[in-house]
């Protein structure tokens, strides 16, 4: 099997993962991908999904981490404000 295969195909299991509502396991499969290959559009939507997961269980530290990957992959006004609200002091 081909380098080239085996990125498609994690990119292929990525948004499998993210459309079943799984966007930790998406990142999880981009992961194997090396990073100047991965689809940005999907990279940063994954990290956008799995930082509201990470929200909703407050858990500041990932939902930080999630955002600041979401944010390197695209530019969105929303995400920007989203990190901003989560740096502010509790």
């Amino acid at each position: 099997m081909k380098l080239g295969d085996l990125h498609g195909f994690a990119v292929a299991s990525a948004l499998k993962a993210l459309a079943s509502g799984d966007p930790v396991g998406a990142l999880d499969w981009m992961d194997s991908i090396p990073e100047s290959q991965r689809p940005r559009e999907l990279e940063a939507e994954a990290g956008y999904q799995a930082a509201k997961l990470s929200l909703s269980n407050q858990h500041w530290g990932s939902a930080e981490e999630r955002l600041r990957l979401s944010l390197s992959a695209r530019s969105s006004p929303l995400v920007q404000q989203r990190l901003a609200l989560i740096r502010q002091p509790r």
